[in-house]
């Protein structure tokens, strides 16, 4: 399928490396180098809302990332998020209740959902390019750069495993 973005899906004039929809489907989120996370609201994708300017279609904005965010995963159950980064990092962000804040002097809105960082994961020595959640949400692969994939425990955030044989073209 291919589907033409609305123009409002951005990361302030920076590429956008990442998007995944929620399963369920009523959010998406993209990663960028901006070095953030958004999330969006689905419901502003339709035909009929696409030129309505007062409609929440930016939910929130994840200010987390100390690099580009190459990749963002949804868990299976849609309660939390997962994002990798040239920062090395692997953040789990999960909604919490009530409204978000926003950067001071960024000049954007409040977010409108609250979601924040309830898991760091690290353990990779270059940019963290992939992720994959298994069917039951309890292990989170990564890849990356360092031509390692890690095997994350989502009960205690503990690598399990790093595979390892993976090497780069050169």
């Amino acid at each position: 399928m291919i589907a033409e973005k609305p123009i409002w899906v951005r990361h302030e004039g920076m590429q956008i490396f990442s998007i995944d929809v929620q399963p369920g489907g009523l959010r998406f989120a993209t990663g960028g180098g901006d070095h953030k996370v958004r999330i969006w609201n689905m419901k502003s994708i339709g035909r009929n809302l696409e030129n309505n300017e007062s409609g929440q279609r930016l939910l929130a904005t994840l200010r987390d990332h100390f690099g580009s965010v190459n990749c963002v995963r949804w868990a299976k159950h849609g309660r939390y998020i997962a994002s990798g980064s040239d920062d090395q990092a692997i953040l789990v962000h999960e909604r919490k209740p009530g409204s978000g804040t926003t950067e001071f002097g960024s000049g954007e809105p409040p977010d409108i959902e609250n979601w924040k960082v309830a898991m760091t994961l690290r353990g990779h020595t270059a940019d963290v390019v992939d992720l994959n959640w298994s069917p039951d949400d309890s292990i989170l692969a990564s890849g990356s750069l360092d031509n390692t994939i890690h095997i994350w425990n989502m009960s205690n955030g503990i690598c399990t495993a790093v595979l390892r044989g993976h090497s780069s073209l050169g």
